[in-house]
């Protein structure tokens, strides 16, 4: 895909992140952290960082438990090169951390 038709893709999750404050679609949440999961996983590092943002927001209003099926990835993404993907990562995975989780965060 070409960056016209990822950043496409990215107005439309982040339109369904804006308007899941006020009660959209739960299918549609869904499926904008199902294309967020694809998002991060691609190798462009400009996608994945917006992807890891997004999904970031999207967990804030979902819960942790939306993003728990991404976090290998997520934790891949603490070994990039780039600091900023690093941060990124790190901060999705504060919104992750809880009791269950944290050995398994702490641990990456």
């Amino acid at each position: 895909k070409s960056n016209a038709d990822h950043s496409i893709l990215f107005e439309a999750v982040n339109l369904i992140i804006v308007y899941g404050a006020e009660g959209s679609d739960p299918g549609l949440r869904s499926k904008a952290m199902t294309l967020l999961g694809r998002f991060i996983a691609v190798r462009e590092p400009n996608i994945r960082y917006l992807g890891l943002e997004a999904m970031g927001r999207l967990a804030r209003l979902e819960g942790a438990e939306a993003v728990r099926g991404h976090q290998k990835t997520v934790m891949l993404s603490l070994k990039d090169a780039d600091l900023s993907m690093q941060r990124r990562a790190l901060d999705l995975l504060f919104v992750l951390c809880d009791a269950e989780g944290a050995a398994e965060v702490v641990a990456a």
